[in-house]
């Protein structure tokens, strides 16, 4: 008999290629871990290097003999009519570096897509990656034997690099904006939805609210843990796993750096989101991969992985979306607000890049002709020739460097943050007005039901 439930695991692998401590030891001890369990369905993050996900294919391919290659995923056909725990790989490619995210699935997935981001950092911030990396919220529809349809998005959100400034808190914010309207649409569409990931954003966050408020997505951790009632302050580390759900930069696990300031127990940072209907219900959620791993004597990762178990049935072909409730109105209010202060700064980096190309370019043309004018006057003295030309050379080509990298960073990528950060605000504002004049239509209708009552 076909199952009625429909597990799911959230884990960000901390795959960075040069940075990540004992990366290869770990993620193979991953690959060992997921091909022992029972999940139906897999998101993970930070899965950056090609090696890593073939070693995790291989693995599941010893185990479960199902294996074909796709550019954009890797599915495993039967060879001998059985199935296997995790049939469907997806690797999802984006940008210059790979966008890091895979979903592996119990369950035929008939269709996968990406969506990248439009705002995903500054080319200038190199050593961060995330414009490199492209990131973005990757999707797979997957064919669930009772209930149909399940189309799950993946996504790792824009780091706070620094919590204290959070200087790429605007970029988070569309980020997540654009995760609730492909939810959204997707819902529409009648399909069963789940939305997981490392959304780098706290529960007491805008991320967070706009997700819960406009989404209208519901956070498994929340529905099956009431908030609890005991106060913060005496909460442990390990007990703050089963009340708050932590994730991230636990004092438990080995990775955490001590001197990050997210306060005594961590945060909580990996999330499975879901569209709640009466035919898809979380019943239970845990925090799993708490335990270092015996033979590495470590945690598989600096994150802990999010777990959620649903009960499911046929959906409807189509099913109303609820409206955002009237309260997101305020929410969105905030939203506005920190676009409008990270769209202020933006344009005036550009501007001071935009300002520095065209400083740089004369600066170019000016050390060049100084280098071939020295360099002819001092002609009748060899030795002063070559340190001409080096010193000149040098200072010439540091110059056009500069205006070129200013002229891209500045002008082209700059302008394309600019035109976005618009777009988005637009939208956002749109988005208000629409809740606004849903929230004055329910005030009419009750007012009318009032007046009505009193009449009877």
């Amino acid at each position: 008999m076909a199952s009625t439930t429909l597990s799911v695991l959230s884990l960000n692998c901390w795959g960075l290629g040069v940075l990540s401590k004992r990366r290869e030891e770990r993620l193979h001890a991953i690959a060992h871990y997921l091909a022992a369990t029972d999940y139906d369905i897999v998101g993970l993050q930070e899965l950056w290097l090609f090696e890593d996900f073939d070693y995790l294919k291989s693995v599941t391919k010893d185990v479960f003999p199902y294996a074909k290659y796709f550019y954009r995923s890797v599915s495993m056909p039967s060879t001998n009519g059985s199935r296997s725990v995790l049939e469907i790989f997806a690797l999802f490619h984006s940008g210059v570096l790979g966008s890091g995210l895979a979903i592996l699935a119990r369950y035929p997935i008939t269709s996968t897509s990406y969506h990248r981001f439009s705002l995903n950092g500054h080319p200038l911030e190199i050593l961060r990656g995330d414009y490199y990396v492209g990131k973005g919220a990757a999707s797979a529809c997957i064919q669930h034997p009772v209930g149909g349809i399940v189309e799950v998005f993946n996504t790792h959100l824009h780091a706070d690099y620094d919590v204290k400034t959070d200087k790429h808190h605007g970029h988070r914010l569309s980020q997540a904006w654009e995760i609730t309207k492909l939810v959204r649409a997707s819902a529409r569409q009648g399909r069963h939805v789940i939305a997981l990931g490392d959304y780098n954003s706290a529960p007491t966050t805008l991320v967070y609210s706009l997700l819960t408020s406009y989404a209208r997505l519901t956070d498994i951790w929340l529905e099956t843990h009431p908030v609890s009632s005991i106060p913060t302050a005496d909460l442990t580390p390990a007990s703050s796993l089963l009340h708050l759900g932590i994730t991230c930069d636990s004092p438990l696990n080995h990775w955490t750096n001590p001197r990050l300031p997210r306060g005594p127990l961590g945060d909580r940072l990996d999330y499975i989101f879901y569209f709640r209907t009466a035919h898809l219900r979380c019943r239970s959620a845990l925090v799993v991969c708490t335990e270092p791993d015996l033979q590495l004597q470590c945690h598989l990762s600096d994150h802990f992985g999010v777990e959620a178990r649903f009960e499911i049935s046929p959906a409807p072909a189509a099913e109303p979306v609820p409206d955002p409730a009237a309260a997101t109105s305020a929410i969105l209010d905030q939203v506005l607000v920190i676009l409008g202060a990270h769209h202020a700064v933006a344009r005036s980096k550009h501007r001071g890049l935009v300002y520095a190309f065209l400083i740089l370019t004369p600066l170019t043309l000016v050390f060049w002709i100084l280098t071939a004018v020295l360099a002819s006057i001092e002609a009748t003295r060899p030795p002063a020739v070559p340190i001409i030309a080096v010193v000149g050379g040098l200072m010439t080509a540091a110059c056009a460097a500069g205006a070129v990298i200013a002229l891209v960073c500045g002008f082209v990528a700059g302008h394309e943050e600019d035109r976005t950060f618009r777009e988005v605000v637009e939208e956002v504002e749109r988005a208000r007005v629409r809740v606004e004049t849903i929230a004055q239509e329910e005030g009419e209708e009750e007012r009318e039901i009032e007046s009505e009552t009193r009449l009877l």
